[in-house]
Formats: structure tokens, sequence, C-alpha cells
């Protein structure tokens, strides 16, 4: 008999939730931008948006669900991951402090 761990197939504190869902984000300035979220997790969300972001820049974040039934997360995150694809960028941010 073998003894092995149940582990996710990557090392992550938390597991990600695939969704599908609007997310609005405010710059360092204060202007706000729309994206459609992909992914959720207890430590961060990875979205697609129109609008190009910096790594490290810090954002307001707020992911909202299609349904009423479930509140809005929100969040303050840091940019930590922004590719180019297809035109847009998709950006993936850690949760630094909920709102």
């Amino acid at each position: 008999m073998t003894s092995h761990s149940h582990d996710h197939d990557e090392k992550r504190d938390f597991i990600r939730l695939g969704v599908d869902c609007q997310v609005t984000f405010k710059d360092a300035g204060g202007k706000e931008h729309q994206g459609r979220c992909i992914n959720v997790s207890g430590g961060g969300a990875l979205f697609m948006t129109d609008t190009p972001l910096t790594l490290g820049s810090e954002l307001t974040l707020s992911v909202k669900a299609d349904t009423p039934v479930i509140k809005p997360l929100d969040v303050m995150a840091k940019v930590v991951r922004v590719d180019r694809i297809e035109g847009k960028f998709e950006v993936g941010v850690k949760i630094t402090k909920r709102l």
C-alpha cells in the first residue's frame, strides 16, 4: 500500500474558483475600468480587460457575480501578472486588503 497526499496540482495557499462575471477596478488615479473575471481565490484573482496595467500597481477591485444573491468581493489588490492576449490584457492580482 502506498501513501500519498492529495495535493493540489499547483502549490497555492487557496483553491481557485473559475468564474465568468463582471469586475470593476479603479487605478491609483481613481479612474474606473471594467473587465471580466476568469477566476478568483482567497488570495487573488485573474481577469481580462482592455486596460493595460503596470506590474506592482495597486487597484481597488470589485468582483460582482451576475446574481444579487452573492455579495460583491471588494478588495485592494496588487498587479502581479499582465499578459497581452489577442489585443486584451490578462491580469493577475494578489489581494492585499479586504474592504
